[in-house]
């Protein structure tokens, strides 16, 4: 009878071991202050010898399965696997920069308890004494004699007096404050220089490429104005002066070009009296001709023939263009014709200038 039960019972714990599933080979704990991870069926080389590859701690291991990965969605761990070929590996990847990374390798604990692997990591580990930080970042890849020194100093802290946890302490705690600080201010002396430095450079250009603007602007527009005041008009017909003699003749001085002519204007006929070229100084004008002490005109030369020109005709302004008709040369056969079609032609012009006026 007593057979039969123990064959029951064991029956029943068969059956209820058989119905557990299987452990997974690697797990994660959480501790609180600190995370546990599991790796079953391997057994740890060198629990102090922890390497670090950008994110990841990892371990030499033996035993256990060839490949295994797990990820998880834990603020301080984001993946563990068992990867590489011989010697393969224990990678531990965490959620932190590559320079945080050294601080946790000096804060993390390795052990093998039985067959499993046992890794602590905390989930704030403390910055590394000045010697050691110098060590971890002068070294491309730390080497075991000096992670098993700062592994050892954690587990032989318990042990120490009063005086020595004081110390130590405080050497732990003063160099987070140093670390930290380059970490804080370091991207913002990387990143303000240059927007600050580019805004100041376009400002203080600015006013210098408004200037230029202006001055360039500013002698363009006096150099067109003073070629616009100094450009002589030139090929334009102007009526200088102008005097009836009789009732259907006329004397009239004109400015073509750099010439003036005068010329007489009748009903039937348009003459040339005269013609010469235009002083570049100033035009001449009736008033800068000497007067005559008496009331008729008289040339320079004496002569009486333009007493017998009519009264009108004896106004100091036509005395002075009959004046310079006397000092002229005789017109040449191309210039005095008789030609009645060039006549005409003068008389048009010559009434289109003046507006139609006789």
């Amino acid at each position: 009878m007593r057979a039969l039960v123990l064959a029951f019972l064991c029956s029943a714990v068969a059956v209820a071991h058989a119905d557990e599933p299987p452990l997974p080979r690697l797990q994660l704990d959480d501790r609180g202050d600190h995370v546990l991870v599991i790796a079953r069926g391997a057994t740890i080389v060198d629990p102090a010898a922890v390497t670090v590859d950008r994110e990841r701690l990892e371990w030499v291991i033996a035993g256990g399965p060839r490949e295994a990965r797990r990820s998880y969605e834990d603020r301080t761990i984001r993946r563990v696997e068992v990867r590489g070929a011989e010697p393969r590996r224990l990678s531990i990847k965490l959620r932190a920069d590559r320079k945080q990374v050294g601080s946790f390798a000096t804060a993390v604990v390795a052990r093998q308890v039985g067959d499993d692997i046992h890794v602590i990591i905390p989930r704030r580990p403390t910055a590394p004494p000045p010697a050691v930080a110098a060590t971890t970042v002068a070294t491309a890849a730390p080497t075991a004699p000096p992670i098993a020194t700062a592994t050892a100093a954690p587990i032989a802290a318990p042990t120490a007096t009063a005086a020595t946890t004081t110390a130590t302490t405080a050497t732990t705690a003063a160099p987070p404050a140093e670390v930290a600080a380059p970490i804080a201010t370091a991207p913002t002396a990387l990143a303000l220089p240059r927007p600050v430095g580019g805004a100041a450079g376009a400002g203080a250009r600015w006013p210098w490429l408004l200037g230029g603007l202006a001055l360039v602007g500013g002698g363009l527009y006096a150099l067109v104005r003073r070629r616009r005041v100094a450009a002589p008009a030139h090929g334009q017909l102007e009526i200088l002066d102008s005097r009836a003699i009789g009732p259907k003749a006329r004397v009239v001085w004109l400015g073509a070009g750099r010439r003036e002519l005068v010329v007489a204007i009748s009903p039937t006929q348009v003459r040339l009296l005269g013609q010469w070229s235009r002083p570049e100084a100033a035009v001449p004008t009736a008033t800068a001709l000497p007067a005559t002490t008496d009331d008729g005109p008289r040339m320079a030369s004496g002569s009486s023939r333009l007493r017998a020109v009519p009264g009108p005709a004896a106004s100091p302004a036509v005395s002075g263009i009959l004046r310079l008709r006397e000092r002229t040369s005789p017109l040449a056969d191309d210039i005095a014709t008789d030609d009645v079609d060039a006549d005409e032609q003068w008389a048009r012009d010559i009434l289109a200038a003046t507006g139609g006026r006789r």
